[in-house]
């Protein structure tokens, strides 16, 4: 190939390199501005899937004054969860009994609370509504407290579930409002053995 025609090829073949340098690169600005538009709204997951829920903007944070309240019904869930809360955060969490008007406005509270609609909600049913300075469980029933607050331990980061102090770690959840109740009135369960007996003990570890 003749000298001048080596140096036009050259050019031309740089030109398109230079052309697809710039396509890739308003692509990725492209694509990391609409992520930037989405980011301000996580995306959670909870086992079982709640029949309801809207995410919003923002967390709630765990902090040396923030209080637990309950209500009578409530008063076992309440321990339970502030127990779960304290092993891994370190935090004081105080229990309090929430009376019948003085605490429902309370801000950075955990509030587990029997005021959800019986008729709406069912036995089982709750309602988990997150917000910046505060988290409200409301339900029916000890059970549906009971299911609110399991939720809300699955919104926290999973170093929740140390059995150990875990320091540098922002215990917060997504702002959210979630709302669930068994799609069923029973539950079942299947056992399958295939090849082996299982005695009675070995059931009641399943």
């Amino acid at each position: 190939m003749k000298p001048e025609l080596a140096v036009a090829a050259n050019r031309r073949a740089l030109r398109r390199v230079a052309s697809l340098g710039f396509v890739q690169f308003f692509l990725c600005l492209a694509i990391g501005i609409s992520r930037v538009a989405g980011d301000p709204v996580p995306e959670v997951s909870v086992i079982p899937k709640p029949s309801r829920m809207e995410m919003g903007r923002g967390r709630f944070v765990l902090g040396r004054n923030t209080v637990l309240t309950v209500v009578p019904g409530t008063e076992a869930t309440g321990k339970q969860l502030a127990s779960l809360l304290r092993r891994s955060t370190g935090l004081p969490l105080p229990l309090r009994r929430s009376p019948a008007a003085g605490e429902a406005g309370r801000a950075d509270s955990i509030q587990v609370t029997l005021s959800g609609d019986a008729a709406a909600l069912g036995e089982e049913g709750y309602q988990l509504e997150v917000l910046p300075d505060r988290v409200v469980i409301r339900a029916a029933s000890g059970a549906g407290a009971f299911y609110g607050c399991m939720t809300l331990r699955q919104l926290f980061p999973p170093a929740l579930e140390s059995s150990a102090l875990q320091p540098g770690v922002e215990w917060s959840v997504p702002v959210v409002r979630i709302e669930d109740k068994p799609r069923f009135p029973w539950r079942g369960v299947l056992l399958d053995p295939a090849r082996q007996f299982i005695g009675k003990q070995g059931v009641l570890r399943c």
